[in-house]
């Protein structure tokens, strides 16, 4: 099994064409074509992509109450347009509902991991 660098897999993370994976870590061409078929790297790519998203989300989430809060400060200001206000609104229901689907589907992902292992 191979040890690759950090800079191998986070560019293997990040881009998928040869050209960009060539630039981005000074391998040759053939390196490259030779290390996408391994599986191994793939797969520490693959983990490394999730992680930078899931960092993301988490960054997004912490963020997300003073989100509200400024909507919230828009719909409630009488010297803000109407029309800005009914958008505010819109936008604090419609998001409600995608993070309320997302929260139960994430539930629901769990509670099947669960019962997968315990079928193990």
């Amino acid at each position: 099994m191979n040890t690759y660098s950090e800079r191998v897999i986070t560019a293997f993370a990040t881009y998928t064409k040869t050209v960009d994976l060539v630039k981005a870590t000074g391998l040759s061409k053939s390196t490259i074509v030779r290390y996408k078929k391994d599986s191994h790297l793939l797969e520490l790519a693959e983990e490394r992509r999730l992680q930078v998203v899931k960092e993301s989300v988490y960054k997004m989430q912490s963020e997300l109450t003073r989100c509200v809060d400024t909507l919230v400060q828009i719909r409630d200001s009488a010297e803000v347009n109407p029309q800005i206000r009914v958008y505010a609104c819109n936008c604090i229901m419609n998001h409600c509902r995608d993070w309320t689907l997302s929260v139960d589907v994430m539930e629901r992902v769990e509670a099947l991991e669960k019962i997968g292992e315990d079928d193990e």
